[in-house]
């Protein structure tokens, strides 16, 4: 049986609701009908359950824009933790989505802007693919990233992470390219960001623990060695945290392709030089102790020739001695035609 909003036994949402529009004002206007009225007025009483049928009010009465006061007021009440926005009905999830996108074209860059992303948050995170298709709410993740507004950024990567403990979610980001490419621009730009650093690598590992992501992901994107530099100079430690839990997971669930890049961007010298420091985080020591060993037993089995592949393939070449060697080049000139030439490309 569908829920609705008249059902008397729930409990009030705040012993003092925040007193809501003049919906006399709007009705006298034609703005709304009185179901809508009572509809809206009950959003600060009365919690929705799910498949309410308040879902489908608020959903219409947003796609109206009847007025910026009524947006915002509906935005603010359904992302409380108390109402459930889940529903059966594919059609309304597809009749939010449009109508939330057609509120981030209208509010773009403004607080109506912010709200959209966390209700579409809500709605993605409680609600199946089949019925809410995360798309649209990426999307506009990926438009906001765009414009590198350090503010506006850092709240569209919050909103991202609400929908990351969903395995789907997790999939579906490391198959976007244009969202990953804005990831990486915001990390290889926007400096004196830490939360913004935080919550990008936050996004990063939170997709790293879906194996088949983490191989999408790391196929898509060179993103590995922009989180070292990220790394190497956090002034926080909750921003080393997240990027060092990105690469173990990383590490454990693609190991063949994770590893040559760690070792080439000497990730060895830079956790060596992280022992030296007190952290208050077991997890980051834990994880610290985890890769050096495993970069270690990797290290010891590479010939030099190994190294020097695995400083390509990271991005992070350095002309150490046995590179200007006329000995190394003489014994491993041939190798660099294997695979193809994949050294050379």
């Amino acid at each position: 049986m569908t829920a609705g909003y008249a059902d008397s036994d729930c409990a009030d949402l705040k012993a003092d609701p925040k007193p809501g529009p003049n919906w006399a004002e709007y009705l006298a206007g034609g703005l709304v009908n009185e179901d809508e009225a009572r509809c809206l007025e009950s959003l600060s009483k009365i919690p929705i359950a799910h498949n309410d049928s308040r879902i489908w009010a608020c959903c219409t009465i947003l796609g109206r824009q009847v007025s910026q006061e009524v947006i915002k007021y509906i935005l603010d009440l359904l992302v409380q933790p108390v109402h459930r926005l889940s529903f059966d009905d594919q059609s309304l999830g597809q009749h939010w989505m449009e109508n939330l996108y057609n509120l981030f074209k209208q509010f773009e860059k403004t607080s109506i802007h912010i709200r959209v992303l966390f209700l579409m948050s809500r709605l993605v995170r409680e609600n199946s693919n089949s019925v809410v298709d995360c798309s649209t709410f990426l999307n506009i993740c990926r438009q906001t990233l765009q414009t590198l507004d350090p503010e506006l950024c850092i709240e569209a990567l919050s909103a991202m992470t609400n929908t990351l403990e969903v395995d789907h979610v997790r999939l579906r980001l490391s198959q976007n390219e244009r969202l990953i490419d804005a990831i990486k621009v915001n990390l290889a730009t926007i400096t004196n960001q830490p939360q913004l650093q935080y919550n990008a690598l936050l996004c990063l590992w939170l997709v790293s623990f879906n194996a088949t992501a983490v191989t999408e992901l790391l196929k898509r994107s060179n993103i590995l060695p922009i989180t070292m530099s990220i790394a190497k100079t956090a002034t926080k430690e909750k921003v080393l945290r997240v990027a060092v839990g990105f690469w173990r997971n990383c590490l454990e669930r693609c190991k063949e392709t994770v590893m040559p890049v760690l070792i080439g961007a000497r990730v060895l010298d830079f956790i060596s030089n992280c022992e030296k420091k007190q952290f208050s985080d077991p997890d980051l020591t834990f994880d610290l102790s985890f890769l050096k060993a495993e970069l270690d037993a990797a290290i010891l089995k590479l010939s030099t020739f190994d190294e020097y592949s695995s400083e390509i393939k990271s991005g992070n070449l350095d002309w150490t001695p046995p590179h200007k060697s006329t000995l190394f080049w003489r014994t491993n000139a041939m190798r660099l035609n294997e695979n193809n030439g994949e050294l050379l490309r």
